[in-house]
């Protein structure tokens, strides 16, 4: 769930950095599976993306790896 998208984009060396901000991915499944509902906030930088079960962030997991992926990049790109 989080290597597979990172080495897609080929940004596979921010993975420990990225899964500091995001949900680890067992824990995502197992709720999701519970049909967990509430609001579960994701922040990052300036960004909060909001989630109203564990259903949703599930479904938008790769997505919000990505999200988090690409910001990290961009701090790394300017230290460059």
């Amino acid at each position: 769930m989080v290597w597979t998208p990172l080495r897609k984009e080929g940004m596979a060396q921010y993975a420990n950095i990225v899964m500091k901000f995001v949900p680890k991915a067992p824990v995502v499944l197992s709720m999701a599976k519970k049909n967990k509902v509430g609001k579960i906030d994701v922040s990052f930088g300036a960004f909060t993306v909001t989630y109203s079960s564990w259903n949703d962030l599930r479904n938008g997991y790769e997505s919000l790896i990505l999200s988090v992926a690409s910001w990290v990049q961009s701090f790394d790109e300017r230290k460059q």
